[in-house]
């Protein structure tokens, strides 16, 4: 696509935010579901104008997320490796990562977030793969998604992802391992020590549609239809474990998924 096509159509959504920045005041003011029908018929309007198929019933709510922060857990490290092992101790400490080593097997975390918990003894699930995932979640603490389950022939993983008040944080996934019925490891990656951020400038989801639109038809990727639009959040931790939940919308595609960043604009490929 040429330099002047592309231009043509950034200033075309610019105006298109204009008129969609009205249309979500008028919403705020009047809160009525019909005046968010509206935006929703006019952004699908101008959607699908562009190529882009809006489908029936993908945008739940209009509403935006606020961004919060997130600060390393040990605390909240140890309380997860116990409802899994039972009893343990940490066994390395001060480092990147922390080690937690018991009768059952060995828990290890690191600054990102992530974590891994290798069973030496596996134990059996109660109620199958699901019910167990779900039951060790509550006794790890989590609030998550209901898991979903895989099987390839003998394993099966029950995998859910994490969640802040109700929203999904997108990037954060627990993982059950199951095989012949018993629980072999857990892994994943959870956002800790959550708390409020200064709001900062924000998009609303208009506003981000429209920079979408401009992302594909630029060449960004080659998407035809929108399946579902999901406010939530994305966790980013630097390597001292201080991080962020950025908030935003996971936009799936038939091309896939792609988090929409409400703070910045970037767009990036759901991983």
């Amino acid at each position: 696509m040429s330099t002047s096509k592309i231009k043509n159509i950034v200033i075309a959504v610019l105006v298109f935010i204009n008129v969609f920045f009205l249309s979500a005041v008028l919403v705020s003011r009047v809160g009525e579901a019909s005046g968010r029908r509206r935006v929703i018929d006019d952004l699908r309007t101008v959607l699908e104008n562009a190529g882009v198929a809006l489908e029936d019933g993908a945008i739940a709510s209009l509403e935006s997320l606020r961004p919060m922060s997130t600060e390393r857990d040990a605390y909240g490290e140890a309380y997860l490796a116990r409802a899994v092992l039972g009893d343990c101790s940490p066994s390395q400490d001060g480092g990147a990562n922390s080690v937690y080593t018991g009768e059952r097997g060995t828990a290890e975390f690191n600054a990102r977030g992530e974590f891994r918990i290798e069973l030496t003894e596996p134990y059996a699930a109660r109620g199958g793969a699901r019910a167990e995932a779900k039951r060790l979640l509550r006794e790890m603490g989590l609030d998550a998604s209901d898991p979903a389950l895989s099987v390839n022939g003998d394993t099966e993983t029950a995998s859910a992802v994490c969640e802040y008040k109700g929203a999904p944080t997108f990037n954060c996934v627990v993982s059950f391992e199951f095989e012949g019925g018993l629980l072999l490891r857990v892994t994943g990656r959870r956002p800790s020590g959550v708390k409020e951020a200064p709001p900062g400038t924000l998009r609303e989801l208009p506003t981000a549609l429209l920079e979408f639109l401009a992302f594909v038809r630029g060449g960004g990727i080659d998407c035809s239809r929108i399946l579902s639009v999901e406010a939530g959040y994305r966790l980013t931790v630097s390597a001292f474990g201080d991080g962020t939940l950025s908030p935003g919308w996971l936009v799936t595609t038939d091309a896939g998924g792609f988090f929409i960043n409400s703070p910045t604009g970037e767009i990036v490929a759901d991983d």
